[in-house]
This record gives structure tokens, C-alpha cells and sequence, in this order.
């Protein structure tokens, strides 16, 4: 009789709690609780592999939800499946790419973005599983990262790669929000539901909100456990079978050095997984203590005619209460992640890097390298931003943190702020153009048809026109040839009360980093002539010299913010809500 070798114990099916205890809070914290709302289950043709497949005749094999076996579960369970293929433009041979796998990750994300946009679905579930997180974790260590990188995915986060996708990234809230009331008072224009819309609608809206959240529920199941579920419910266990090919792409090939063990224990899965956790963990204690320093800053003015903030910054607040080794460092860290949640409301960039912010948190905190405050440099750049130290002649508030945790922290700086702005193009950013109407006569002002898409402009403003001119609209930076121009256009009085209104919005050079429109004439204005500059409101808003009865509509919204709350003998209150703090082309 052969000898039997020791029980090889398969992993558990997920039971029907632990998906409770992870879906739960998810259905609360993100989704309030409400309604239940259409689902919808997308599937992703992957183009670009078919020429790796070694027969096109089994590319097709590839999961499509319409045609799927498991469709009456889907039916029976209140999936509604649609069907998304990703197309490559046809100038692009994807595989000759040299950087294939993140170009498909960008257009699967860009996909599902757009399909997520045109559902109106908030929230996406992802079905990253934690092999998935050691994989991603081995990927950014050999790739050199450190720190923010090493925490791997996130439980929840901005879908990624959609960047200036309008409804997607950080915005269309408003919009979004306009259609719904539109379906729900067809139904029934006095339901609660109906009435929150229009509360929503009644809003200023100067700043964006919105857009599409990824949430990976099952990042704490391993992709075995959830193969055994499947098979627990007499389902099919779907994947691509390229993923075991680890000679075609470098997330295979960590894959396949994962499942092979070769790998040292300090690089196997558990401790990677244990890596990515105390990694989190640690980040998460920093923005904590990150946010409640920012709750405790003066916010004296955001400005969103020019993209400023103005703040009152405490003194010696990143010094370690204790003396242990590194501890400067990481007061240098946490200086450097406060001035990214500042910066992050004024830059043009996407994202900002810590390394880009080194420099600055030293030069705002000196004391970070025993440096002289006195010494203190008035204006620097960094992160897409310009850091200007003004005197400010208004009392400093008293600080109200807790002295058991203040610590050496002292009383907010009673002599300086800082404001904070984009910085100086060294280059212009590129420029929207928007044709007239094909029907210059149309007067249908409120026909969507009309406007121009949602385009984001220099990363900080969202703009849509409705050109009924007889020539093409740019949009484009306010330059010194719009000044002189306008110089000569105007009269002396009303030049005079348009550059009051210029230096007290957008001073010095700050005016050469607003938003302008203007109409392309001729060669004499290459740039085109100035039309309008939307963010000074009213002041803003000039026709001259228009013979062919140019009118020009425009919508605009500042990109979404995040300032934090502040604090108050009255509680906390949400800073951006706040419209005796921010100041716009409404005013």
C-alpha cells in the first residue's frame, strides 16, 4: 500500500460574516446608507493581448459579461452587465510600447472612469485581493520606493490614471446632481430625495466636488480563499491564462517569483503583506497628526479669482518633544506632508511630490535644521507653488491646542503669513480652443448641446464656453499684450477701475498665471484678442471692439479643495463652506 503524504488543507470559502463585516461599513461610510442604487458589473476586452495569444481564434474565449454562463446569477443577484472594449488608437501598436503595461493600465482605468461617468456610479469596487497586494508591494521595492510607496493599495482612493476627466476625477457633483433632480421630478418633485438635490443645487458653486471612488473590499482575503468561495457556489473561476506567462510582462514575472518561494522570507508574501500594513499604519498616524495641525492653522483667505491661499502657520510646531535618533528626520517627513495638504488646493500639478516640498518645510520651519528664523527667505518655490512671507498686521489668535500635547509648540506666528500661489509659468500651459457654433443665430443658451465639454485648464480651473462668435475661442494665460491692448481699448476711467480691481485680485506677476479667453482675429494678435478674464467676475468681463456682435458665454469652477476644518468655540465647520474665508468671481 503506498504511503500517504501529509493532508494538504485547501483554504476556507469566505463565509457569508466575514463578507458581511467587510461590506457593512463600506455600504455606511461611503455610500450613507441610502437607496439601493443600480449595480453594474463591467468587463474589459483586453485588446492589446490578442497578439499574444498564440491562436485569434481563442482571443474571443475572453469574458464577456452579456454572453457569460453565470449570467442568470448575475440576473438573479440585480446585476445589470454591460460590455466595454478597449481601443488603442490607430496610430499606437500597443505592443511595441516600451511602457505597454502602464499604458493599458491607464486606458482600462480611463475606460472604466467613462462608463462609471455616464452610469452615474460613485462608487467602483475593485476585486484586488491581498496577492495582489504583496505583488504591488515587491513591484515598488524593486522599483526603489520608499515610505508612501511601500503601503501598497489603498482601501479607497480617486480612481487613478483619469486626470482632467470631467464627472470622473474630483468633479461633477453639480452636474451630476442637476440630472438627478431632472429624473426625480418627473416622479415625484416633493420627495426628500428631490428636496437634498436641490439643497445641493442651492450651493455656490465655485469649487468642484465629486467624481468616482475605487474601493477594493477584499484586500484582506488571499485569491485562494476566493477561488474556494466560487467553487463553494458552483461558480466559475475566470482568469486570464497569460497571467502565468511570466516572461511577458514585470507584474508576471513578480508573480511567478512569489508563487515559486525562492524567494527570501523577508520577500515572501506574509512579510510583505506585514510591510504594506506597518507601512499604512504608520502614514495613517501621520495624517492624523497632519489634519489636526491644519485644524489649528489660521486660514485667513482663499482666493480663488487667482488660486491663492493666505495662512498663519504656528511656530516650532515639528520639533520632537523627545531626543531619539531619526526623530528630526521624521519631523521633517511630517513638515513636508503638512505643506502637501496646503499645496495640494494651489498647484497645477497632478501630484505633488514629499521631495519637491523638502526644501520649502525647511525654509517655513528653519528650525527643523537649527537654522536662524531671522535668516527666514521671504519667497521660494516648490511643488508647482510660490511661497511668499508677508507681514500681517492683524493680531495672531491664540492657539487653542492642549498643552499635555503642544508639548515645545508655540502660539501661532503674530507677525508673518504665508501666501501661497502658482507659480510663474516657465512655460505656458497648453491652451483650449473652442469653434463657434455651427448655428451662430441659435439663442438656445440653456441647450447642452451648445456648451463646449468640461476641460480642465492648467490643473486648477474647470471651464466650459458657449462660443456664439464667428471665430474660434482660446483659452489661454492673461499676457502683457492683453494689458497693453486693453489700455488702448478702453477708456481712461474704465482702464482704471479694471486695473484696481487686477492689483487687488491677482498682484505682481501672479496676474500673468490667470485664466484669459480670447477670439483669434488676425495676425496682428497671434495670441487672439482678449475677450474676458472669467475669475474677476463682472470686473472681469469685456467686449471691445466686437463688430461682428461677438457673445460669449462661460461656466467656470475652481478645482476641488481641501482645507481641513476649523476649529472653533462654536465646533468645527468645514473651511471651503465657509464663504467669509473664501473669495471669488461671485463677489
Amino acid at each position: 500500500m503506498p504511503s500517504l503524504g501529509p493532508k494538504v488543507l485547501q483554504p476556507a470559502p469566505i463565509g457569508v460574516a466575514e463578507f458581511y463585516d467587510v461590506f457593512a461599513p463600506l455600504w455606511i461610510n461611503f455610500m450613507g446608507g441610502l437607496r439601493r442604487k443600480p449595480r453594474i458589473a463591467i468587463a474589459l476586452e483586453k485588446e492589446a493581448l490578442k497578439r499574444y495569444t498564440e491562436s485569434g481564434k481563442d482571443f474571443r474565449k475572453w469574458v464577456q459579461l452579456l454572453n457569460w454562463p453565470e449570467r442568470p446569477f448575475i440576473d438573479s443577484k440585480g446585476l445589470y452587465p454591460r460590455s466595454r472594449r478597449l481601443t488603442w488608437p490607430d496610430s499606437v501598436s500597443p505592443l511595441d510600447l516600451p511602457d505597454f503595461e502602464t499604458q493599458a493600465r491607464r486606458l482600462r482605468y480611463q475606460t472604466l472612469g467613462d462608463e462609471c461617468r455616464k452610469q452615474q456610479i460613485r462608487y467602483l469596487l475593485l476585486a484586488h485581493h491581498d496577492d495582489d497586494q504583496a505583488e504591488t508591494v515587491l513591484m515598488r521595492l524593486a522599483s526603489g520606493h520608499k515610505a508612501l510607496g511601500l503601503q501598497g493599495m489603498s482601501s479607497s482612493a480617486d480612481i487613478p490614471e483619469c486626470w482632467g476627466m470631467h464627472g470622473v476625477n474630483r468633479s461633477g457633483k453639480m452636474d451630476l446632481a442637476a440630472l438627478k433632480l431632472q429624473r426625480e421630478e418627473e416622479k415625484d418633485p416633493s420627495s426628500p430625495h428631490a428636496q437634498g438635490l436641490r439643497q445641493i443645487l442651492t450651493r455656490d458653486d465655485i469649487f468642484e466636488a465629486g467624481g468616482v471612488k475605487i474601493i477594493r473590499p477584499l484586500l484582506g482575503f488571499s485569491k485562494e480563499r476566493l477561488i474556494q468561495t466560487c467553487r463553494a457556489q458552483n461558480l466559475v473561476w475566470e482568469e486570464d491564462k497569460t497571467n502565468k506567462d511570466t516572461w511577458r510582462t514585470p507584474r508576471n514575472n513578480i508573480r511567478g517569483l512569489l508563487r515559486s518561494a525562492k524567494l527570501p522570507q523577508a520577500l515572501q508574501k506574509t512579510s510583505l503583506l506585514q510591510l504594506a500594513k506597518q507601512t499604512s499604519d504608520t502614514m495613517r498616524k501621520q495624517r492624523a497628526s497632519v489634519e489636526y495641525i491644519m485644524s489649528y492653522c489660521d486660514i485667513l483667505l482663499l482666493d480663488a479669482r487667482c488660486g491663492g491661499l493666505i495662512v498663519r502657520l504656528p511656530l516650532n510646531i515639528f520639533l520632537p518633544r523627545f531626543n531619539r535618533v531619526g526623530s528630526m528626520a521624521r519631523c521633517r517627513f511630517k513638515a513636508a506632508l503638512f505643506l502637501k495638504r496646503l499645496v495640494d488646493n494651489v498647484t497645477p500639478q497632478q501630484e505633488v511630490s514629499l521631495q519637491s516640498l523638502k526644501q520649502a518645510a525647511v525654509s517655513i520651519f528653519p528650525e527643523l535644521v537649527a537654522a536662524d528664523r531671522r535668516l527666514q527667505p521671504s519667497r521660494f518655490t516648490g511643488g508647482g507653488v510660490q511661497f511668499q512671507r508677508l507681514h500681517c498686521p492683524l493680531p495672531a489668535p491664540r492657539s487653542e491646542l492642549d498643552p499635555a500635547i503642544r508639548g515645545t509648540w508655540e502660539d501661532l506666528d503674530p507677525v508673518f503669513v504665508w501666501k501661497l500661489t502658482r507659480q510663474p509659468f516657465s512655460k505656458a500651459p497648453l491652451s483650449l480652443t473652442v469653434p463657434p457654433l455651427a448655428n451662430i443665430e441659435s439663442t438656445t443658451a440653456d441647450n447642452l448641446l451648445s456648451w463646449s465639454s468640461w476641460q480642465l485648464w492648467d490643473g486648477r480651473y474647470w471651464i466650459r464656453l458657449l462660443n456664439r462668435s464667428r471665430r474660434p475661442l482660446i483659452v489661454r494665460p492673461f499676457q502683457v499684450s492683453d494689458l497693453q491692448y486693453l489700455r488702448s481699448a478702453f477708456t481712461p476711467q474704465r482702464y482704471k477701475d479694471f486695473h484696481r480691481c487686477l492689483s487687488l485680485a491677482a498682484p505682481d506677476k501672479v496676474r500673468w498665471t490667470l485664466l484669459a479667453i480670447a477670439e483669434l482675429t488676425d495676425e496682428t494678435l497671434p495670441m487672439g484678442r482678449v475677450l474676458a478674464l472669467p475669475t474677476l467676475g463682472q470686473s472681469g468681463s469685456f467686449v471691445v471692439g466686437a463688430e461682428d456682435g461677438t457673445k460669449v458665454e462661460w461656466q467656470i469652477r475652481y478645482k476641488s479643495v481641501l482645507l481641513g476644518t476649523r476649529i472653533s468655540d462654536d465646533g468645527s465647520s468645514r473651511i471651503n463652506r465657509n464663504r467669509n474665508l473664501v473669495t471669488s468671481w461671485k463677489d
